[in-house]
């Protein structure tokens, strides 16, 4: 096995060959190398590394043996556990043949002296590309020598299975022999500012926008000292600088420049007066920044989160990654109600609305406001935390309000319904955690632990970043003193000392092929820090990165003005309401409408209406590209009008007795067609058929840039079904990502059976075809006149229903139900949602009123279950 092991890859050496070794880190930095973006040198210790250091070490077993069974719930186990397994990795050896290939990476990094690197842990799951594992693995600034880099990296794999690495991953369904550790290794750097750019807004999907949090010093400072960077926002288009607040900044966090064993690596110093209040990044710099990650997010396709350091006035990229989807994984369906109610509000487009909803103002009034964080509201008594002792007095339910949040709370921020946090921005831990858990957050209050107090009843707009104090209605009363759970108390919950460091430095890169453009000439003000005279740490001419010509003109400045309020009344609802829509003249209006987006767009209406011919008659006359092109035009214009809102199309079943032209030319006559030959198998026979589809998708996502439309695949009825047709659309390079997502039909009984399996294969949701399927577990044509009285919520449909959307949410996926025409049941709705049922996909007529009932039944399961 030595002699083929692949301990170590230089960033230009990496191919798409080695994406399993180094990791999407390692992956996204090395395609930045190739785009030439100016980044740190180095290479990656990889993937396979750690692997055949645990199976040398005769310890991969010993972990998993450990975490077998491992109540994680139990903090005083989870530590225990956590405690062993590192320190059985600390103290294993590291076998030779990686010892010896990291010192040669590193003398050929270092050149003919010890240079400071950091050394960055890269954790990567077999099981999901989109989990983002914030801060849970360790970093190492300032290590210099191969034998503290070995050190180092040995720490990495250790900090693997830190304690909330390994809640993480259980929490998450992930399993912990498919998570590997590559190791990133980079040259220092002494950041001046550093921060996290984001190139569309995390809160409201706003691909619009690009968010920049800028601190001075490295970065990690904001999660080590709970302080709040600066935020800008620009209008990606035309790269105009809309937003921006700018706050203090007392501390810093510089890299040493000494070299004695005793002397911190990393230490915090003061910032001088006269640099606390000012802007981190001047306008020109931070439209110049944006437009680096405008360049970023076209290499990639898709929104990116972007680590980056400006030293000398020179702005460079440390590594890019997607942004994280939020992923919904709370044991029961009510604990998301209870964190995601939503009343009847008037919605304003500013960023602090200065008076509480109408409907609320008699039991509520606005008593703080933050920056919001992750979206969704909820209610709840307050907790407040300031030591590690406090948070035994959280109860499941309860407003969690604390300075900061670090991933070592995970398993306390999971019990909580919503977050308010003293200090941070919307890139910090508690942000990028509370959106990946679904909890409602807001962050930057500066002191909420001061205005709120303990048993106070608050609800929380983590979509507007505004807390209300709520008058409490006597039957909800709370008791004075912390409510003790015997079954919810916890031990003290583990905190270590390390902190995810995400600042690095710097070697220019050689610049080619991309034209120049000149940004408007600025006097650049001496650094901020010292700068390290350290041998080949930077050159000394740095050329500037420049952006390619369309991308950028002349920067446009503009003065912050308060954006205009405009009020429309929004009914919010916990359970998502979509549109059934496949008239695009409908789209701009139904767009106005209250509705979350589309659920079902029904190819077989495109086909009737817009295409008026079947999609074989394409393939026979070989001009399939107009086929692609008038069914993406369609496409485009319901994306167009709900975007950044989620639209799912779903491509004709074609069944025969459905299309309303070519009549018996190209489907065969069928004495029962909704039983026959249609759907996945039919596509399956004849791919090329689904790959117009297919690229007809492509084309409306990568052409046109609609990143909100997914798939709903056609009727599949078992594994085989759904593996195939799953093969024809990765095979046209259009993969499942944190944008585009597969979404499973469940319409054939054989599919509630064979639910289990399905989900195993891999989707991304489901959702149930309410008519289809009731009427074939039935035996009911529904199209007969004689089952116009027919009722589609029956108890075969409702008990299926039941095994589906809990499944589903068992699975930590989405599921929903898509009702097509008058069917209404409230009592039905009720136990759907009350399952844990994400979305309901109704006629764009009967939106408002599915949307009053459903706010109705969540608050009235939400007070039930407080009763209880």
């Amino acid at each position: 096995m030595a002699s083929t092991l692949i301990s170590t890859i230089g960033f230009p050496d990496i191919t798409k060959n080695d994406a399993t070794k180094v990791g999407s880190k390692g992956m996204n930095i090395a395609e930045l190398t190739r785009l030439k973006i100016p980044l740190p040198p180095g290479f990656v210790i990889t993937s396979e590394a750690y692997y055949y250091f645990l199976d040398m070490a005769r310890i991969r077993e010993k972990i998993l043996d450990i975490l077998t069974n491992l109540d994680v719930e139990n903090s005083k186990e989870l530590e225990e556990a956590s405690n062993i397994i590192q320190d059985m990795i600390i103290k294993s050896t590291v076998p030779p043949v990686i010892e010896n290939a990291v010192l040669k990476a590193y003398s050929r990094l270092s050149g003919f002296v010890n240079t400071y690197v950091a050394v960055r842990s890269s954790i990567s799951s077999e099981d999901s590309d989109e989990n983002s594992f914030a801060g849970l693995a360790s970093t190492f600034l300032n290590i210099r020598g191969g034998k503290d880099v070995t050190l180092a990296m040995k720490a990495c794999w250790a900090s693997l299975f830190e304690p909330n690495s390994i809640y993480y991953r259980s929490a998450k369904g992930i399993s912990h022999v498919k998570v590997g550790m590559s190791v990133v290794i980079q040259k220092m750097v002494q950041a001046e500012v550093s921060g996290t750019m984001l190139t569309m807004n995390p809160i409201t999907s706003d691909s619009s926008t690009i968010i920049i949090e800028g601190m001075l010093g490295l970065g990690d400072i904001m999660e080590a000292e709970a302080l709040t960077p600066d935020h800008y926002e620009i209008e990606k288009s035309s790269l105009t600088l809309i937003d921006k607040k700018v706050y203090k900044q007392t501390l810093m966090m510089i890299r040493s420049t000494k070299h004695e064993e005793s002397e911190e690596q990393v230490k915090k110093v003061q910032v001088a007066q006269k640099w606390q209040n000012l802007q981190k990044l001047d306008d020109k710099k931070i439209v110049e920044l944006a437009s680096i990650g405008k360049v970023i997010e076209q290499q990639f396709g898709e929104p990116q989160d972007i680590e980056w350091v400006m030293e000398a006035g020179k702005i460079y990229i440390l590594q890019s990654r997607s942004i994280a989807p939020s992923v919904d994984i709370h044991p029961h369906p009510l604990v998301e109600k209870l964190q995601e109610e939503l009343v009847q509000q008037p919605i304003e487009e500013t960023v602090h609305i200065e008076s509480a909803p109408a409907n609320d103002s008699a039991n509520s009034q606005i008593i703080l406001s933050g920056s919001p964080a992750s979206e969704g509201v909820a209610e709840g008594y307050v907790k407040i935390v300031r030591q590690n002792d406090d948070f035994i007095h959280l109860n499941t339910g309860d407003i969690l309000v604390i300075d900061r949040i670090i991933p070592d709370y995970i398993l306390w921020m999971r019990k909580a319904a919503g977050i308010i946090t003293n200090e941070g921005g919307v890139t910090s831990h508690a942000a990028v955690l509370s959106r990946e858990f679904k909890i409602p957050c807001i962050v930057g209050t500066e002191n909420a632990t001061e205005i709120l107090s303990n048993n106070d009843y608050v609800r929380i707009d983590g979509s507007s970043g505004q807390v209300f104090l709520k008058l409490i209605e006597k039957n909800l009363e709370h008791p004075s003193s912390p409510i003790k759970h015997e079954e919810e108390q916890i031990d003290q919950p583990f905190v270590h000392d390390e902190t995810s460091v995400q600042q690095v430095a710097i070697e220019e890169p050689v610049i080619e092929n991309i034209p120049q453009v000149h940004l408007a000439e600025e006097t650049i003000p001496e650094p901020l820090l010292p700068v390290v005279e350290e041998e080949q740490l930077l050159p000394e001419n740095v050329s500037d990165f420049t952006i390619p010509q369309e991308t950028i003109s002349e920067p446009v400045y503009i003065e912050e003005k308060p954006k205009e309020t405009i009020h429309h009344i929004n009914i919010r609802t916990a359970t998502k309401i979509l549109a059934n829509l496949s008239d695009k003249s409908l789209a701009p209006s139904i767009a106005q409408k209250d509705a979350d987006g589309i659920g079902y767009i029904n190819g077989t209406e495109i086909l009737n209406t817009v295409i008026k011919r079947h999609p074989e008659a394409y393939i026979e006359e070989e001009i399939v590209e107009k086929y692609v092109t008038e069914t993406a035009t369609v496409l485009e214009t319901f994306c167009r009008e709900f975007n950044p809102r989620p639209v799912i199309y779903r491509p004709s079943n074609l069944i025969s007795t459905e299309l309303q032209f070519d009549s018996g030319v190209y489907e065969p006559h069928e004495d029962n067609p909704k039983l026959g030959y249609n759907g996945a198998v039919k596509y399956i026979e004849n791919p090329s058929l689904f790959n117009l589809e297919v690229e007809a998708i492509k084309t409306t996502r990568n052409k046109s840039g609609y990143k909100n439309l997914s798939l709903m695949l056609p009727m599949v009825r078992n594994e085989k079904d759904l593996r195939e047709i799953k093969k024809i659309v990765t095979s046209n390079d259009l993969k499942r990502s944190s944008t585009f997502k597969i979404y499973l039909p469940i319409e054939a009984p054989s599919t509630v059976l064979l639910i289990h399996q399905l989900i195993d294969i891999g989707i991304d949701g489901l959702f149930i075809m309410a008519n289809t399927l009731s009427g074939l577990l039935n035996a009911a044509d529904l199209e007969n006149p004689k089952y116009k009285n027919f009722n589609v919520f029956n108890e075969a449909f409702m008990l299926s229903a039941e095994v589906i959307i809990k499944t589903a949410h068992k699975n930590k996926i989405p599921s929903g139900v898509i009702l097509q025409g008058k069917e209404f049941d409230s009592d039905a709705l009720s136990e759907i949602i009350e399952w844990g049922a994400t979305y309901i996909s109704v006629d764009p007529y009967y939106i408002e009123k599915t949307k009053a009932t459903v706010a109705d039944i969540e608050k009235n399961l939400i007070l039930s279950r407080r009763k209880k």
